[in-house]
């Protein structure tokens, strides 16, 4: 599943670098752009650092429709799931 790579988005001044690749090609999305910081007007770079809050959530959501309560009851079941999806 190639959805896109390497693609730049302009719009108003702001540029978004998008990269998604297959499960095989290591890295599945890695989007960035826009401003790091407003009031001196520096750009975001590919290796800006950013907080993350709630990541976690997002992941679990992924894995919901896999998973039964079940499965979720079993670590060694919920092991194999994480691993598959890695």
């Amino acid at each position: 599943m190639l959805v896109a790579e390497g693609k730049k988005v302009q719009q108003k001044k702001k540029t978004v670098e998008t990269e998604l690749r297959s499960r095989t090609g290591q890295c599945v999305v890695d989007i960035w752009g826009g401003f790091a910081d407003r009031e001196s007007e520096r750009r975001w770079r590919e290796d800006t650092l950013q907080i993350i809050f709630s990541t976690s959530k997002s992941g679990l959501a992924c894995l919901d429709g896999k998973i039964s309560y079940e499965d979720a009851a079993d670590p060694d079941r919920m092991a194999k799931f994480i691993e598959d999806s890695a």
